[in-house]
């Protein structure tokens, strides 16, 4: 583990106690406050995790926008790359990205694009 791992891994436990010790005193501001500052912690986390080349399951789960069962059964259906050294499943970032944009949707005016350059093509 990373030291900044370590750092906001015990900022995460330090955030949530303190979120499940302000809803038992009902302090509304508070709460909301802790709630913010850890979906933030989770989006500085979620861009430090795009820097990487390597992913583990949970990291890649998060990543593309998926629960880590999701995931799972894509590697299990043989649909997304993956490597198994051990017990554990890695991803590499390119074959995450690749997955991601497999299934892109052409605009209406990429698509004419491509119908206009067929047919001038087939005279």
């Amino acid at each position: 583990m990373f030291k900044s791992d370590a750092i906001n891994v015990a900022f995460y436990i330090f955030v949530t106690y303190n979120i499940n010790a302000m809803e038992e005193n009902n302090k509304k501001e508070e709460k909301e406050l802790l709630k913010e500052i850890l979906d933030r912690l989770e989006t500085i986390e979620l861009g430090q995790a795009r820097r990487r080349d390597t992913f583990t399951l949970q990291e890649a789960a998060k990543y593309v926008g998926l629960k880590a069962p999701a995931l799972y059964k894509l590697c299990k259906d043989r649909e997304i790359t993956y490597s198994k050294p051990s017990k554990q499943i890695y991803f590499k970032k390119k074959d995450l990205d690749e997955y991601l944009n497999r299934n892109t949707v052409p605009s209406f005016s990429a698509l004419e694009a491509l119908a206009s350059n067929h047919v001038i093509s087939s005279m």
